[in-house]
């Protein structure tokens, strides 16, 4: 439902960059940090929906995330 992006330079203190928040399930999310930064550790931290709801298939058992692509320049 949400993805949070995260830069450290010392991996313990981290800045939040962005949150984005996904109402569409079949949508994939896309973040694009316009802001230079020099980072040298990125944490993303993403939230799934949960319980899979009444009427979709495994109704009542817990939700999947499924992460892929992710890209780092």
């Amino acid at each position: 439902t949400t993805v949070s992006f995260y830069e450290s330079n010392d991996a313990v203190q981290y800045k939040l960059l962005e949150t984005v928040t996904n109402l569409n399930p079949n949508k994939h999310i896309t973040y694009v940090n316009r802001t230079k930064t020099q980072a040298r550790y990125i944490k993303i931290v993403a939230q799934n929906k949960g319980m899979i709801g009444e009427g979709l298939p495994g109704a009542g058992n817990k939700a999947w995330l499924f992460v892929h692509e992710i890209e780092i320049n």
